[in-house]
C-alpha cells in the first residue's frame, strides 16, 4: 500500500511509529486520523538514499515524544520492530502499546510494558479517542516506559570519604521515640490512651515442641497464614506480623504483649510433629479479663493444613460473636489446592529472608523458592519470593544479571495471580528498583488494600516516595505505618535509614544504637551499632564495633564499612585490604572497586594499579546504570572515576547531569563537590559542598575527607591572603 504522506522532520514534537509492513492497510488508516487531528506522525516513509537506515532511525527515536507500538502477530515477529522497541527501552522512551489482535508479549517486554495502559483497536469502542489522547497526552507513569537502575540501594546510605557506602542492616529493631529508653513505649502509651477495641487481635507465632528444633519456621508460617486470614476480615483488627512476632521467645505475659500492640485478645499455640503428621493447639485469650475464651486441639496430616488454617480463623470469628459482611464470609469460604512439601518449601524460604541479608540466607532463600516451584510450577507466592530474594541479592553484590532473573520471576507472578499481595509488593519493589516510581506507588497501595497488615508495602512505598522526591509523603507514611505498628523493626529500621538520608542524623542515631543490646550475638546488629558511632565521628569506636560485626557475620557490607572507617583514619593499607575482601564475595559491585582505587590511592600504589580498580568500577557503573539512567548518584559516581582515569571532560559532563537529575540531593552534591575538586574546578566544588552542607552533610565528614584537600588548601591560602 502507498504511504499516505510524508513523515514528520521537524522540530516540534511528534510520535514515532512501529509497525509490521503486513499491517499497513490498517495502520496508515490510523496515522491519517492522528495527523488529520494535528499530531506529527515519523514514520518509515522518505528516508534519504545513501543514508544509513539505522542512525535515522535512532536519531529519530530518540527525538520523539514516545513510540506508538502496533502489536500483531506480525510486529511480534519483525526483526526491525523488535529491534526499534528494544532501543526504546534501553533509552527510556515512552512506549504505548497499540493492540491491533488479541496476542500477548514476549516474556522481555511484558513486565517493561505493562505499566502503560494498553489501547485496544479490536475491542475498544472509543479507540480513536485513546489513540488521539496516547498520541498527544502525558501518560501515566509517562517517564517510565524502560529499565532503570534503583534509586540507591535500599539498604545502603552514602555516607563517607572516598564514596564509600555505609550500610545499615535491616533487623530487628524496636521503635522507640528519640531518647526514649523503654520498649514499646510508644504503643503503650497509644494502647493506654484510647479504649481497646473489642475486635481486635493478635496472632502469635505458634511455639515449636517438636524434637527438631529446626522446624520453627512452620510454627511462624501457620500463625502468619492465619493472621493474613483474619486481616482481611473488615470487622476485625488485627497486630501485624512484626508486631506480635516480637515477642517470640521472650518471656512476657499476656495481658502485657495485649498492651503493647493494644488489641484485646490473643491467639496463640503450638506445633508438634510426629512423622507425617502434626499435632496443632490453639487457645484465644481474652487478655483483659485474664481467661481462655476457647481452645482445641488438632491431630493431621500436612495435606490438610490449609484447612486446618481456615478451622482455626473461623473459630475465633464464632467466639469473638463477630457478624461477617459477605465479602469476609468469602475470604473463610476460600478452597486452597497446594502440594504441601511445596508450601513448607515457601515458608521455609521466606524464613531465611527475614533473616540478615547475606550470601548464604540469599543462597538458602533462593533454593527453598526454586524446590517449591519444582513441585508447584504454577505458585504464584513463590515466584514473589523468588522475585524478591533476587532483588535483594542484587542490592548486596550489585551484579546486573541479578536484577533481570529477578524481574522474570516477577513476571511470572504476576501472570499467574494478579490478586496476590505478595505478588503486588514484589512488582512494587522491581518497579522502584528500576526508577518506575508511578508503577511502584500504585503496587505498594494496591497491596495495601489487600492487606492491610503488610508492612512491606509500607515500607516499600515510603521508599518510593523517598527516591521520587516526595520527601513529605515519605515520611508520613512511615510515621502512619509506626502509629499502626508500633513494635514493627522493617518501619523502625526504614525510618533511621530516612532521617540519615535527608540530613538529620542525630534524630536516626536512636533507631540503631540500642540493637546490640537486643541482639548481642548479631553480626548485623554490631554493624548498626558501628554505624551509629560512624555517623557522629567516633571513628575508633566504629572500626571496634565493625570488626566485631566481622568476626560473627563477614558480609560484603561489613566489609565496605570497615575499609570506611580504616578510611577515616587513614589506616589506608587497612582499608584497601578490607575493600579487596569485599570484592571476593562480590566482584561486580561498582562501588567497592571505586573504594578500593580510593585506598589504593591514598596509600601511594601504583598508577596503573588504582587505574584497573576505577576503570572496573567505571565499566561496572555503567552496566548498572543501563538499568536506569536516570539514577544521578550512580552518574556523579561515575563522575568521580572518570576524574580519576584522567577524563576530564566526560567527568564533568556525568556531573553536570547528575546535578540537574537530582537538584536537592544530598550525595549527588557531595559525590560531586569531590569530583569537581578532584578536576580543580574550586569554585563550583565549594558550591556543591555548601549544598551538601545546607541538606544536612555533617561538616565534620567534610573536614575528613582528603578528597576535598584541594578544597581545603585553597581555602587556607584564600584566608592567609586576606591576612
Amino acid at each position: 500500500m502507498e504511504k499516505p504522506f510524508s513523515a514528520y522532520r521537524g522540530h516540534d514534537p511528534y510520535v514515532f511509529i512501529c509497525y509490521a509492513h503486513r499491517d499497513s492497510t490498517v495502520v496508515y488508516t490510523d496515522l491519517v486520523s492522528l495527523k488529520e487531528r494535528g499530531v506529527n506522525v515519523w514514520y518509515d516513509e522518505g528516508i534519504p538514499g545513501g543514508t544509513s537506515w539505522r542512525a535515522e532511525i535512532a536519531e529519530s527515536l530518540r527525538g520523539s515524544r514516545r513510540l506508538l507500538f502496533f502489536i500483531s502477530p506480525r510486529s511480534l515477529t519483525s526483526e526491525h520492530c523488535m529491534k526499534e522497541v528494544r532501543f526504546a527501552l534501553d533509552e527510556s522512551i515512552d512506549i504505548v502499546p497499540i493492540f491491533l489482535e488479541d496476542c500477548k508479549l514476549p516474556a522481555e517486554f511484558a513486565l517493561a510494558l505493562g505499566g502503560v495502559q494498553a489501547i485496544y483497536r479490536y475491542s475498544d469502542i472509543l479507540y480513536a479517542q485513546h489513540l488521539e489522547a496516547a498520541a498527544k497526552g502525558k501518560l501515566a507513569g509517562e517517564s517510565s516506559a524502560g529499565r532503570r537502575r534503583p534509586e540507591k540501594k535500599s539498604f545502603i546510605t552514602p555516607f563517607a570519604l572516598a564514596l564509600t557506602l555505609l550500610v545499615l542492616v535491616g533487623i530487628a529493631a524496636l521503635y522507640f521515640k528519640p531518647g526514649s529508653g523503654e520498649i514499646g513505649e510508644a504503643s503503650q502509651a497509644a494502647a493506654e490512651s484510647s479504649q481497646v477495641d473489642q475486635a481486635s487481635i493478635a496472632v502469635m507465632p505458634f511455639t515449636n515442641f517438636s524434637d527438631n528444633k529446626d522446624m520453627g519456621y512452620f510454627g511462624d508460617g501457620l500463625a502468619e497464614e492465619i493472621l493474613n486470614l483474619l486481616a482481611n476480615l473488615r470487622e476485625l483488627n488485627v497486630s501485624a506480623r512484626t508486631s506480635s512476632f516480637y515477642f517470640k521467645d521472650r518471656t512476657v505475659d499476656i495481658p502485657t504483649i495485649a498492651r503493647h500492640l493494644g488489641v484485646r485478645h490473643v491467639l496463640e499455640g503450638s506445633v508438634r510433629f510426629d512423622g507425617d503428621r502434626v499435632r496443632v493447639t490453639a487457645q484465644l485469650i481474652d487478655a483483659e479479663k485474664g481467661f481462655h475464651i476457647w481452645s482445641d486441639s488438632y491431630d493431621r496430616d500436612m495435606s490438610n493444613i490449609f484447612t486446618l488454617q481456615d478451622e482455626i480463623a473461623g473459630e475465633v470469628v464464632k467466639n469473638l460473636e463477630i457478624v461477617l459482611s459477605s465479602s469476609s464470609k468469602g475470604v473463610l469460604a476460600r478452597k486452597v489446592s497446594l502440594d504441601p512439601d511445596a508450601y513448607d518449601r515457601y515458608l521455609r524460604g521466606r524464613d531465611y529472608l527475614r533473616q540478615p541479608h547475606d550470601d548464604e540466607t540469599l543462597s538458602r532463600a533462593e533454593l527453598m523458592f526454586q524446590r517449591a516451584l519444582e513441585i508447584a510450577p504454577d505458585y504464584a507466592d513463590a515466584y514473589a519470593g523468588l522475585c524478591d530474594t533476587l532483588l535483594l541479592w542484587y542490592l548486596v553484590d550489585m551484579d546486573a544479571s541479578r536484577f533481570a532473573a529477578s524481574e522474570d520471576a516477577c513476571l511470572q507472578a504476576q501472570t499467574l495471580d494478579s490478586r496476590a499481595p505478595t505478588v503486588h509488593v514484589a512488582l512494587g519493589n522491581l518497579y522502584r528498583g528500576s526508577g518506575q516510581y508511578a508503577l511502584a506507588e500504585r503496587e505498594f497501595n494496591e497491596a495495601i488494600s489487600l492487606n492491610t497488615s503488610g508492612v512491606d508495602a509500607y515500607v516499600g512505598l515510603s521508599q518510593t516516595f523517598a527516591a521520587a522526591g516526595k520527601l513529605a509523603l515519605a515520611e508520613q507514611t512511615l510515621v502512619r505505618a509506626i502509629e499502626l505498628q508500633p513494635n514493627n523493626w522493617s518501619v523502625s529500621m526504614a525510618m533511621g535509614k530516612y532521617l540519615v538520608n535527608i540530613g538529620r542524623v542525630e534524630e536516626a542515631i536512636s533507631y540503631f544504637e540500642r540493637i546490640d543490646s537486643l541482639l548481642p550475638e548479631s553480626g548485623a546488629a554490631a554493624n548498626n551499632l558501628g554505624s551509629a558511632f560512624f555517623l557522629t565521628g567516633r571513628f575508633e569506636d566504629a572500626a571496634e564495633a565493625w570488626e566485631q560485626a566481622i568476626a560473627r557475620t563477614p558480609t560484603v557490607d561489613i566489609y565496605a564499612n570497615l575499609g570506611a572507617s580504616y578510611f577515616f583514619l587513614q589506616r589506608f593499607d587497612e582499608a584497601a585490604t578490607m575493600y579487596r575482601k569485599g570484592l571476593d564475595l562480590a566482584p561486580k559491585h561498582f562501588e567497592m572497586w571505586g573504594n578500593y582505587g580510593d585506598a589504593l590511592m591514598a596509600a601511594g600504589a601504583a598508577d596503573d594499579e588504582r587505574a584497573r580498580a576505577y576503570l572496573r568500577a567505571y565499566e561496572l557503573a555503567e552496566e548498572n546504570l543501563r538499568i536506569n539512567p536516570s539514577d544521578a548518584i550512580t552518574l556523579s559516581l561515575i563522575g568521580h572515576y572518570l576524574a580519576r582515569l584522567g577524563r576530564d571532560e566526560e567527568a564533568l559532563k556525568n556531573v553536570k547531569l547528575a546535578l540537574e537529575l537530582a537538584q536537592k540531593d544530598i550525595y549527588v552534591y557531595y559525590f560531586s563537590a569531590i569530583t569537581l575538586s578532584t578536576l580543580n574546578e574550586l569554585d563550583r566544588a565549594q558550591q556543591a559542598a555548601d549544598e551538601a552542607l545546607a541538606l544536612g552533610y555533617p561538616q565534620f565528614m567534610l573536614d575528613a575527607d582528603i578528597g576535598l584537600q584541594p578544597l581545603r588548601e585553597q581555602l587556607r591560602s584564600t584566608q592567609n591572603t586576606v591576612r
